[in-house]
């Protein structure tokens, strides 16, 4: 991608994109170009309908128009997203049918 437009040195947008809502919170972003080449950070949240990105951290050199980056998409950690969206369940190592906090400490039959 490419920057189009920069508010800070962790939020920016890529007019260019045409991903859902959400679809790189999480990811990680590694700068191709630019003052920050070859500088990651995660991505905090991307808002599908300004087409902008917002960084856990700011970067440490100034975010430029025209600086470009590639981006992977991030995970939520939850069962439906390793199914639906990487197709990977039989890596999936969290424990989605444990019961919650309350039915754990519950006594007996109780």
């Amino acid at each position: 991608g490419t920057i189009t437009s920069v508010s800070s040195n962790k939020i920016f947008v890529d007019s260019g994109r045409s991903e859902g809502e959400g679809h790189f919170n999480n990811g990680l972003l590694t700068w191709t170009a630019g003052d920050n080449a070859q500088l990651k950070m995660e991505v905090k949240y991307y808002s599908a309908g300004s087409k902008q990105f917002e960084l856990h951290h700011a970067m440490p050199y100034p975010v430029q128009i025209g600086d470009t980056y590639q981006v992977y998409r991030g995970c939520d950690k939850a069962l439906s997203t390793c199914r639906n969206a990487f197709n990977n369940v039989v890596n999936f190592r969290g424990e989605p049918h444990l019961p919650g906090i309350d039915q754990v400490t519950q006594f007996g039959g109780r």
